[in-house]
């Protein structure tokens, strides 16, 4: 996992506009000191230079004294030929030893949008001077890109859980800790989480911003072409409002956004009512249940579907999903996935505590159309160890102390 180290800030709507506006600039400047104190190198881009009317001094020139700070500008026909070109950003990172992967761009028009898009950079919108796009996560005030720079990209350092097989990977946020001795502070968070994620409660913003960073730092937001959900487990369960995030982050990294790729063609028997029913859940309550879809929406303007299945060797698809326990939906999506040649890779927020991760290792008959309900005659499984995929054990802990800051977050003094 990486770590923030360079963050790009375009002038126009983000820094001054037309006329100058005490309380927006008081602000920004703010997080500009907020960013330099924490370490995070800061570059201004912009298409065009601004200058003070009244003196005709360099707008940039203004605000390092005013922020006291020494802030390099970069700017068209000097070191891009426009912010929105090709690469053009990534060439500015390589002048602070940075990659997309370890770089935000906070910007507020289309060309912004696109100059993060043509990078790789995370794209965060700021919407305080004025609303100019409608893409990637919107944030009302400077604050509220501090705190998220803050609890989302410094705090947390890794992924909590993470197992891989075969080019396969599956990586858990932080571990679900309602009831658990051994994570005791995680005990705020979990039931937040899973509010977020299975009733569309909780806070909802902050674990999509989470995510969303988690996905950007991995450097799994580069590798991905496509983003889908794994659906609910009955076919007519509503779409969480957490996927929400998963669309903008897909968006802003340049992957296509598949929301019902993944579809649950008959109700699945809940985890929970099984195992109090004695029985212990099993690889084909999902198999049986879950299929790929030819023909997926495609995120964009005009929501249209695709009219030959994307899926194919050479691609890549990002599963998400609200917890892992076993693993058995992730499971079943990489068998769909990749019997159509394309790789998978699965990410939840919460991972249990004490549940080895079942791989399948075999079913009968092969799956031969990922696009037709499955309905396998037998399933063979290999556990993998819990404890062994534990990455991080201070994630509980660090998302815990993030999540509780992010909900009371104050300027440092």
């Amino acid at each position: 996992m990486k770590t923030l180290k360079v963050a790009l800030i375009s002038l126009r709507d983000v820094l001054v506009r037309k006329k100058l506006e005490k309380e927006p600039l008081v602000e920004a400047i703010k997080l500009l000191q907020f960013l330099a104190k924490s370490g995070v190198q800061i570059a201004m881009v912009s298409n065009s230079n601004w200058v003070m009317t009244d003196t005709q001094k360099p707008f940039t020139d203004f605000l390092q004294e005013a922020a006291g700070l020494k802030i390099p500008l970069h700017i068209k026909g000097v070191d891009f030929r426009a912010k929105q070109d090709s690469g053009a950003m990534a060439d500015v990172l390589k002048k602070y030893g940075a990659t997309p992967q370890e770089a935000v761009y906070i910007g507020s028009t289309d060309e912004d949008m696109q100059a993060t898009r043509n990078s790789g950079v995370l794209f965060l919108n700021a919407k305080w001077y004025a609303d100019n796009s409608p893409y990637g996560f919107e944030f009302a005030s400077a604050l509220d890109i501090a705190r998220f720079i803050d609890c989302c990209c410094l705090r947390p350092k890794d992924w909590f859980w993470k197992h891989e097989f075969d080019g396969f990977r599956v990586l858990s946020i932080a571990p679900l800790a309602e009831v658990s001795k051994r994570y005791p502070e995680g005990a705020k968070y979990s039931t937040d989480a899973k509010a977020a994620a299975k009733f569309s409660r909780g806070d909802l913003r902050y674990w999509g911003l989470l995510m969303a960073s988690r996905i950007h730092f991995s450097g799994i937001g580069a590798e991905v072409d496509y983003v889908c959900p794994y659906p609910g487990h009955r076919t007519d369960s509503p779409k969480g409002l957490l996927t929400n995030a998963l669309k903008i982050v897909a968006g802003s990294l340049k992957a296509q956004y598949l929301d019902d790729l993944l579809v649950r063609h008959a109700s699945a028997e809940k985890s929970q009512a099984i195992r109090n029913s004695g029985r212990q859940p099993t690889p084909e309550n999902q198999l049986k249940t879950t299929r790929l879809r030819k023909d997926p929406v495609r995120t964009g303007k005009l929501a249209l579907r695709y009219k030959s299945p994307p899926l194919r060797a050479g691609k890549k698809v990002l599963i998400v999903d609200d917890i892992c326990t076993q693993g058995h939906s992730f499971e079943a999506a990489r068998l769909f996935v990749q019997s159509t040649g394309a790789d998978a890779i699965g990410i939840s927020w919460l991972k249990t505590p004490g549940n080895d991760y079942s791989r399948v290792s075999f079913v009968d008959p092969a799956i031969k159309s990922p696009y037709l309900p499955y309905s396998p005659v037998k399933v063979r499984t290999i556990p993998h160890s819990f404890n062994a995929g534990i990455v991080n054990n201070l994630a509980a802990q660090e998302i815990g102390d993030a999540f509780q800051a992010y909900g009371t977050w104050v300027w440092p003094t």
